[in-house]
């Protein structure tokens, strides 16, 4: 099982995303760790996709997606998003969901754009996203 994990991404931009502005996708057994991202801009189909992540950062990112939320976590813990830009139009901003996800802290972002700031699947708790 490959291990994935201390990898730091920062000043990049990109106008025309086929897919997934980022995609985070680790495994049960082995999830993808310490991964940040620092002023990212990204126009794409999709935006941000994490399942099975741990110690996420985002820090200054704009991320614009076509449809679909701002951030989609399945299965993760410990994911930071720190001053994101939010796009009008953008709904929902967080989309929430698997038994072990915990610790989704949103902070420094203006969710006014967003007309459902989060969206929670049937499997997580309510109380596993903060908004500040």
């Amino acid at each position: 099982t490959p291990k994935i994990r201390n990898i730091h991404y920062s000043n990049i931009s990109c106008s025309y995303g086929k897919k997934a502005a980022i995609e985070i996708l680790g495994l049960p057994e082995m999830p993808v760790e310490n991964i940040s991202f620092d002023s990212i801009t990204i126009t794409a189909a999709k935006g941000i996709l994490c399942s099975d992540a741990k110690t996420i950062e985002f820090k200054d990112v704009a991320i614009h997606p076509s449809s679909g939320p701002l951030l989609s976590v399945m299965d993760c813990e410990g994911i930071t998003a720190d001053r994101m830009e939010v796009f009008e139009g953008v709904s929902p901003l967080i989309y929430a969901d698997g038994l072990n996800t915990k610790n989704i802290l949103l902070t420094h972002t203006n969710t006014a754009n967003s007309k459902v700031p989060i969206l929670f699947g049937a499997h997580i708790s309510h109380e596993a996203v903060i908004l500040r």
